[in-house]
């Protein structure tokens, strides 16, 4: 098992930029140390999802670590979208109910009912103007995935957390752009507005 020392500030640095570099495309399952002195949250959730080897597993352990990273920082910061009587304050968004900016088949009058990551990671205008959000180049952990996989996770709105997994597992755009699509046409009030309430 190949043996990494995180004990300098340049090396804890490098290590959050270009993790897979520091583990190397074939090392994962790597024995990752970091000094006490250099340990942060951060650092620590890297380590341990470099030193998962099984793919699925790890991809699987990148995913929730990334929605608990986003929902700590978020409620650190105090971001969290102002629905009024369950609507949004801004004009342009109005029409849109509890908590979801889309008309999406998982949410319900207490919210979301799912787990997903690129939805946490979605921002309207009105928001960016107001908070300063994470987004997905900021986060390290999503480092570890491939291109393709990032790609996945920034368009892969209202899909389930087993799906989106296994959607991050398969690694190819192509697959995801065909399930996009199947998706979008099961969803025929995506875009629509709910004139109703």
């Amino acid at each position: 098992m190949k043996q990494i020392l995180i004990d300098t500030k340049e090396k804890a640095n490098e290590f959050l930029k270009n993790p897979r570099r520091t583990v190397g495309i074939l090392s994962f399952g790597a024995d990752i140390t970091i000094s006490d002195e250099l340990k942060t949250p951060e650092l620590e959730d890297l380590a341990m999802a470099a030193g998962i080897k099984n793919r699925n597993k790890r991809i699987a352990y990148i995913y929730d670590t990334a929605c608990r990273q986003i929902d700590r920082y978020n409620e650190e910061n105090g971001i969290t979208c102002v629905f009024n009587e369950n609507r949004c304050p801004d004009c342009r968004h109005s029409w849109h109910i509890n908590g979801c900016c889309f008309h999406c088949p998982h949410q319900s009058t207490s919210g979301c009912t799912i787990s997903n990551l690129s939805c946490r990671l979605y921002f309207c205008d009105y928001m960016i103007e107001h908070f300063k959000p994470l987004k997905l180049e900021d986060m390290a952990i999503l480092r570890l995935l491939t291109p393709s996989q990032r790609a996945i996770i920034r368009e892969d709105v209202f899909t389930k957390r087993e799906i989106s997994i296994g959607l991050l597992c398969i690694g190819s755009y192509l697959v995801f752009g065909a399930y996009s699509f199947i998706k979008i046409l099961r969803m025929k009030n995506l875009f629509v507005k709910n004139r109703k309430n």
